[in-house]
């Protein structure tokens, strides 16, 4: 195996500290002819990277992370989600940038993904840009009802629904007292089958549908869903997992055991559509947002939204952020931000 030159590193790591967009195809080259399993490699492009970022060279940024390992996952996650945030963080369209994270990201859609922000779209555009999301959302949406009756009665449920309250589990929703402004909507959301009983003054006491990936036929249901005993009257709208085992529809026997008398499924090319239109591995929350805001084009308001920043993680514990892990809490934000409050009727 190659071995690492000390002092060739200590050159590149005094080059990278503040570089300017000019050395960044040299230092490219140089990087890429380091070891693959280098943990110097690894911090030399991401403190460029950094660096590059903070100045705002977002071309420059993107090109830099080709040289960053991406023989794990987690590795290549990293390299997705700092590509993603250069998308989303430009003060101005640059073809060029986007060209060049996407070709790091190695994004197959010409379309789609990281191409639907707000800041991408060409001047005067942002209303063909909504009506295209519209449109592909509206015929997934028609596909789905048109093949599960469970979902199309639900869809008929949200129907006669204006206005929508998704309520996130973040902790500046505790002493906040906004309870009434959250079971003021329509319709009010929740993710993940949080505790309510208690908390009604800072996140309202009603729940009419909650947005989940949990399988009911899974160990941990039941750890969520007795949280509330007002579950089993709310609609639960099961997101398809991921999981191969978990594509076919759950049997009535589950449904029969947790008494769950309204349940529907989003199916997997929906929720696909979802990541394509934003990014792969977004949160349950994230996802009930574009389903709603986008799908059933709905007035959609936001409560708990925190994007993991600050302390704590939920509005019902005190600590330390749980790490994200595959999800890009800062994306969702810049996402949500800058391309679904624009275009669709999305207020925090």
């Amino acid at each position: 195996m190659q071995q690492a030159n000390p002092d060739h590193h200590a050159q590149l790591a005094h080059q990278l500290v503040t570089p300017s967009e000019d050395e960044v195809p040299a230092l490219v080259e140089a990087l890429l002819k380091l070891p693959m399993d280098a943990h110097e490699r690894r911090a030399l492009v991401f403190t460029g990277v950094a660096s590059l970022m903070g100045r705002g060279a977002w071309m420059a940024a993107a090109c830099l992370l080709r040289a960053a390992p991406r023989h794990t996952r987690k590795e290549r996650i990293r390299v997705v989600r700092l590509c993603q945030e250069i998308l989303l963080t430009q003060p101005r369209p640059d073809p060029a940038a986007l060209e060049a994270a996407l070709a790091v990201i190695g994004h197959p859609l010409a379309t789609g993904g990281c191409r639907l922000m707000i800041d991408q779209a060409p001047e005067g555009g942002a209303s063909a840009l909504r009506e295209r999301l519209l449109e592909s959302a509206g015929a997934a949406l028609a596909n789905a009802v048109g093949a599960d009756a469970r979902l199309a009665e639900f869809v008929r449920f949200a129907q006669g629904a204006e206005s929508v309250s998704i309520v996130g589990n973040g902790p500046s929703l505790k002493g906040a007292g906004r309870g009434a402004e959250v079971d003021a909507s329509d319709i009010v959301v929740r993710c993940n089958f949080p505790p309510i009983d208690g908390f009604g003054k800072d996140v309202g006491t009603r729940t009419d549908a909650v947005v989940s990936f949990l399988n009911p036929a899974s160990d941990l249901f039941e750890g969520y869903f007795t949280n509330s005993a007002r579950y089993a009257d709310s609609w639960f709208l099961q997101m398809s997992s991921n999981f191969k085992r978990d594509y076919g529809p759950t049997a009535p026997s589950v449904l029969e055991r947790w008494n769950l008398r309204n349940h529907a499924r989003v199916p997997l090319d929906a929720i696909r559509l979802i990541e394509d239109m934003a990014y792969r591995e977004p949160t349950t929350g994230f996802h009930a947002i574009m389903f709603f805001t986008v799908f059933l084009r709905k007035k959609v308001r936001l409560f708990g939204f925190d994007f993991f920043k600050g302390t704590g993680h939920h509005y019902w514990r005190s600590g330390d952020p749980r790490p994200p892990g595959v999800h890009n809490p800062n994306f969702e934000r810049l996402y949500v931000q800058k391309c679904l409050m624009p275009l669709f009727s999305l207020e925090t």
